[in-house]
């Protein structure tokens, strides 16, 4: 299990965000879903809003590198595309006198 209780939501929200960068996921994952309060000042009287950020399992980290690296796929092909369409533009202008 990989979680770690936080104070606040911006704290774990930050925790969450960090651990998405290392992963090099930030195209695909967002911090909020990794994030979620913890209901302990129910039963214990805690002077600040305790959050849980939990890292994915090693599956689920693996779908969203896939994931990520088809987008970027995708992305390295539409700026190889236009920069022929560039190429091409370029090739029929006509000579200025």
């Amino acid at each position: 299990m990989n979680a770690m209780i936080c104070a606040g939501r911006d704290a774990a929200l930050c925790q969450s965000q960090a651990w998405i960068d290392n992963q090099g996921l930030t195209e695909v994952a967002k911090a909020k879903w990794f994030v979620q309060k913890v209901p302990l000042n129910i039963i214990y009287e805690a002077s600040f809003e305790p959050f849980l950020f939990y890292a994915p399992d090693g599956a689920t980290t693996s779908e969203l590198r896939q994931e990520a690296a088809e987008l970027n796929a995708r992305k390295l092909k539409k700026i190889m595309d236009l920069e022929q369409e560039i190429k091409q533009l370029r090739l029929n202008l006509p000579e200025l006198e």
